[in-house]
């Protein structure tokens, strides 16, 4: 009879965790889309537990502190095909956070640790227009980007992809640290091949 109870116990626990995960889940909006096919491809859960949120100079309660995450529109692709890249900040705080920066240099992704070539205008004496992005709590704010050949060719085979954003404030303090997503992994396949 013993048995039975403690496994009864254990059953239920597993229950409430997974009930648990799926709460924290719903209440920050993430999807995790079907199988290989298709749907979004989150990262989880950036920033909190990997030290890349940075120091803000003493701002505040959880003032100015930013998560990130990178999806894709699906996960495996056919070689050549376009990688579609969201990059995405998230203010988990209680208060609103505004994120200055720069999109076209400062919003970027990574392919196994390798960047898309700066855009010309990023390597110019030019000032370039900011966007100051107010995340209201619990908000987020995206940037799309379309990743292809002619960046730089992704292989067939698993590769890590990574969203970092390197603003040059947030709430007004300078920011000197980038923040990144935690990986997610994409896969590149020869044309007819894994069932697509």
């Amino acid at each position: 009879m013993e048995i039975k109870k403690l496994l009864t116990i254990f059953v239920v626990f597993l229950a409430v965790i997974a009930a648990t995960s799926t709460v924290i889940e719903a209440q920050r909006g993430g999807g995790h889309g079907g199988g290989m096919g298709g749907g979004h491809h989150w990262s989880v859960n950036a920033g909190s537990d990997n030290n890349n949120v940075g120091d803000i100079n003493n701002a505040g309660d959880n003032a100015g502190y930013v998560e990130v995450y990178v999806s894709t529109d699906k996960r495996m692709y056919v070689l050549g095909e376009p990688i579609e890249i969201t990059v995405t900040a998230y203010n988990p705080t209680e208060s609103t956070v505004t994120l200055e920066v720069e999109p076209i240099c400062q919003v970027f992704y990574t392919i196994d640790d390798r960047r898309p070539p700066l855009p010309a205008v990023c390597m110019s004496a030019s000032i370039l227009p900011l966007s100051y992005i107010p995340l209201p709590p619990r908000g987020s704010y995206s940037w799309q980007f379309t990743h292809t050949e002619s960046l730089f060719p992704v292989p067939v085979g698993e590769h890590s992809l990574i969203g970092i954003i390197s603003p040059i404030s947030i709430n007004q303090m300078i920011w000197i640290d980038s923040i990144e997503s935690k990986p997610i992994t994409i896969r590149v396949v020869e044309p007819n091949n894994g069932g697509m």
